[in-house]
């Protein structure tokens, strides 16, 4: 089971040597991520108008310099998953207003809404935008040293080649599972799950999980996370849907 750090850190440059450290190795499962060259530190959530002021002073500065991803990091850490949850919400709300002023487009629909994802409209485009935070395992796909919400553009994600696309979904789901059966090595989980892109316009991951490890909590979780979170591919937006579909 994680656990919140006994000490973290303090101070933004602290912070942000913390998040880039692990950037750098490896990480984060996003290749996005590796690549990222846009950082913001955000002051208190409490401090409104500080932090709508730093939220839209990231987003221009990836709007203007144009890098593979924006990052932004809480300097404070959640005490448990709801205190998560609200901190990436909050953080969702105020980067859609900050995306409307740079960019006006559609205004997101909040039943859209999930609690640790995001789609944003950014004028023709949108954003994906996704929390992370030290309450997970580090085994586990969305575990980041400091609480964070990476942003991508969907139209940079959807460039990834279909077989990208099942390699990064493959090691994070595969990290997923390890964090809940830590006892096996990636190897042994490897050897005990099977993946396939199914579909022809609309396309989706099946996992097939051996019945040796599977459990119903796990096939809720890799369901989810696998079929419905839009991390790397879109439910509903096809990156090949100029090719003609397969036979």
């Amino acid at each position: 089971m994680s656990k919140v750090p006994e000490s973290p850190a303090s101070g933004p440059d602290i912070i942000r040597a913390i998040v880039e450290n692990h950037r750098l190795n490896n990480g984060f499962v996003c290749p996005y991520a590796k690549l990222v060259a846009t950082t913001k530190v955000v002051p208190a959530m409490e401090d409104t108008s500080a932090f709508q002021k730093a939220v839209g002073e990231g987003l221009e500065e990836f709007h203007r310099e144009k890098p593979a991803s924006l990052i932004f990091i809480h300097q404070t850490h959640p005490k448990n998953h709801e205190e998560g949850r609200h901190q990436t919400e909050t953080l969702f709300d105020h980067l859609s207003m900050a995306a409307l002023k740079i960019r006006p487009g559609v205004i997101i629909d909040p039943r859209t809404k999930k609690r640790t994802f995001s789609i944003i409209p950014f004028g023709n485009d949108k954003l994906l935008a996704i929390g992370l935070n030290p309450l997970y395992p580090p085994e586990h796909p969305r575990y980041s040293p400091e609480p964070i919400m990476s942003v991508t553009r969907v139209s940079d994600v959807l460039k990834l080649s279909e077989m990208q696309t099942l390699t990064v979904r493959q090691k994070a789901i595969r990290r997923m599972i390890q964090a809940m059966v830590p006892h096996l090595s990636m190897n042994e989980i490897e050897a005990k799950t099977n993946f396939t892109i199914v579909g022809k316009r609309n396309l989706t991951l099946d996992v097939d999980i051996d019945d040796s490890i599977a459990t119903p909590e796990m096939l809720k979780a890799v369901e989810y996370y696998g079929m419905n979170v839009p991390l790397y591919l879109m439910p509903g937006e096809n990156p090949f849907a100029d090719k003609p579909p397969k036979e």
